[in-house]
């Protein structure tokens, strides 16, 4: 749909259009309980996007004042004309047309970064995603953004994103997994999990953790994420604190799953 716009009617470049989206959609849902954002509020998330977007380019392009400026009103003009993905709802007021639509672009924009090295970009999303992850209504494009890494990274790329993610020496971590919840509740996004010593890992910290009687939402999210994992990694683990005599991890995992 981006491309179609791109195509046909916009000389602003597809990737900018997914940058101008993605900031509005994140806006949107980190300020606005109703979905909405106003004319002005678009108009200048617009024109920084915009800036920020031709600043970064690599090529050199040098966009001065007025080329943002007018392809900011393009932009404006487009989203009053065309309604495959953002509508005026009322005078001066715009929406995402679908609550998905809005998700999928928030999740672009919270795996969107700078550095081209890909170790500080692994420590900057999983910082990223500490900081997030106890915002309820960021939930759903942290588990697509979860996703989006597990298929545009690679294997060891991704596994080493998931060791951080849960790694204990996160503060945030030492008083509630919250990294693990993270990639627990966003399982069935992932296509090609981490490896099993990294899945271990994270079970582990989920286990460690002292349940309360009160706190459901907990364990709730985590026998709903163990459902969505392979079953022979649940009994591997399993058979391996029995193995190691480990009774308390053992009759833990076996009280949750049954």
């Amino acid at each position: 749909m981006v491309q179609r716009w791109q195509n046909c009617r916009s000389v602003i470049p597809k990737d900018a259009l997914i940058s101008i989206f993605s900031n509005m959609a994140f806006y949107i849902h980190s300020r606005s309980s109703l979905g909405l954002i106003d004319e002005l509020d678009l108009t200048h998330l617009c024109r920084l996007s915009l800036r920020r977007w031709y600043s970064q380019r690599s090529d050199g392009t040098n966009y001065n004042s007025m080329n943002i400026r007018q392809q900011t009103q393009q932009f404006m003009q487009f989203i009053s004309e065309d309604a495959g993905i953002v509508a005026a709802r009322t005078l001066c007021v715009y929406g995402f047309l679908h609550l998905t639509f809005q998700e999928y672009f928030v999740c672009l924009a919270l795996v969107n970064v700078d550095h081209c090295n890909q170790v500080e970009t692994i420590n900057e999303l999983v910082t990223r995603f500490m900081s997030l992850g106890s915002n309820f209504r960021l939930r759903e494009p942290l588990n697509l953004a979860l996703g989006w890494i597990n298929l545009h990274w690679s294997f060891e790329n991704f596994d080493c994103f998931c060791i951080q993610l849960q790694s204990k020496t996160n503060l945030t971590n030492k008083h509630l997994p919250m990294g693990s919840l993270l990639f627990i509740s966003a399982v069935a996004d992932i296509g090609c999990l981490p490896s099993e010593s990294t899945i271990y890992s994270i079970l582990n910290s989920l286990l460690e953790f002292e349940i309360d009687k009160t706190e459901c939402a907990f364990r709730s999210q985590l026998l709903s994420g163990l459902d969505r994992l392979p079953i022979d990694i649940v009994i591997n683990r399993l058979n391996h604190a029995f193995m190691k005599g480990d009774a308390t991890l053992f009759l833990k995992l076996l009280c949750i799953l049954y």
